[in-house]
């Protein structure tokens, strides 16, 4: 909480930086033993256009900019390839990745963590198809 002291005009404030928040976001269930760990910490701007972009997943080119602002904010993940070998935490190797429902599930996790709030689907949601499709067309 914010408190306000009166009477300390002009007086130089002491530095101070914002704490870097990170998560480690652990799956279960299909997924149980992946372990992605992201930054929370998010410009208010990046917030925004976060947002935006993620209202229309019916837009390709704006999930490419969701998956490209979600990147940026990629720490370190336990993901490997076919071939046991590392897949990089980026956005390239999270566009290699081959279970579209994972990145699926990945993002919303990420949603619920920044925004501190789990919200269930609505009764009329298409609960991610009309993205699938979206992603699904040539």
């Amino acid at each position: 909480m914010a408190a306000f002291l009166p009477g300390h005009k002009g007086e130089q404030l002491k530095g101070y930086r914002l704490p870097d928040r990170t998560a480690l976001i652990r799956f279960e269930g299909d997924y149980a033993g992946a372990e992605v760990r992201v930054r929370l910490s998010m410009s208010l701007g990046d917030s925004f256009e976060f947002a935006t972009l993620a209202s229309s997943p019916e837009n390709i080119d704006h999930v490419k900019e969701v998956y490209k602002l979600f990147a940026q904010r990629l720490i370190s993940w336990n993901l490997l390839d076919n071939k046991s070998k590392p897949i990089p935490a980026t956005y390239e190797g999270m566009t290699s990745l081959e279970d579209m429902r994972f990145v699926f599930a990945l993002i919303q996790a990420f949603k619920e963590e920044i925004t501190g709030v789990s919200v269930p689907l609505a009764a009329s949601s298409a609960n991610g198809a009309m993205l699938e499709e979206a992603l699904a067309a040539p």
